[in-house]
């Protein structure tokens, strides 16, 4: 009995030191408020991770709280929603990739979008698959959508990309065959952390400065005159 014990404990073990998974990197950006920016999206298999031929990830922008949080609603996706760079021989599906096949260049309904979560144009959604069903390697950082933002005058803050509904389909070495697996985001300077500075009043040109004060002395000059003697 103790033995039977042992091997299912040993069978379990050896499952779950062998698990699959995806970690998400987007590197932080510090940008300015009124502004557009874009960051790539790469993706990369931990242990027993060999491919995957599907994902569908979904990237929502948040306000991180603390002593600078983000506004609400003052980082959104530009759109409409942005094409992923499918030429990119890095692209994950690189030459393989159904979104690209079925889009045909703009002929076909787009995998990609952009939609409202949390606040209007929040989330942007890519799906992709291989048009072959073979796996593509995870095994080295792999490129896998394009980010596009519109900042807002107010954007002043901190904000950060989280996943929403996200998953992976991968070869997990594994004789049961693909599998889904849920992506996670990478930390440190990868962690899709987003600093807007607020913009500065205009500072007025010396000279304009000098003509301002000039007229408004004319100004006050112009008023005392024109009151009757005595006031």
């Amino acid at each position: 009995m103790k033995s039977i014990f042992g091997m299912i404990l040993a069978v379990v073990l050896c499952t779950v030191g062998a698990e699959a998974g995806v970690v998400i990197s987007i590197a932080n950006q510090t940008v300015n408020a009124n502004s557009t920016f874009s960051v790539d999206v790469f993706a990369l298999g931990t242990a027993g991770t060999g491919g995957a031929n599907l994902f569908s990830l979904e990237f929502q922008v948040s306000s991180l709280t603390g002593s600078n949080p983000g506004v609400s609603g003052q980082l959104t996706y530009v759109t409409p929603a942005g094409v992923p760079n499918f030429s990119n021989t890095n692209y994950l599906f690189y030459g393989d990739s159904d979104a690209e096949a079925t889009w045909a260049g703009g002929a076909g309904t787009p995998s990609w979008s952009v939609s409202t979560t949390g606040w209007t144009d929040d989330t942007y959604i890519l799906t992709d698959m291989t048009t072959s069903l073979n796996d593509a390697s995870l095994l080295t950082s792999r490129y896998v959508a394009t980010l596009n933002f519109s900042v807002g005058a107010s954007a002043a803050g901190e904000y950060q990309i989280i996943l929403g509904s996200s998953e992976f389909d991968v070869d997990s070495a594994n004789p049961v065959g693909e599998v889904p697996v849920y992506p996670v985001m990478a930390t440190g300077s990868n962690a899709g952390v987003f600093t807007v500075n607020g913009g500065a009043a205009a500072v007025p040109e010396p000279g304009a400065a000098w003509i301002g004060g000039l007229l408004l002395t004319g100004v006050v000059y112009w008023r005392r005159c024109s009151l009757p003697r005595g006031v």
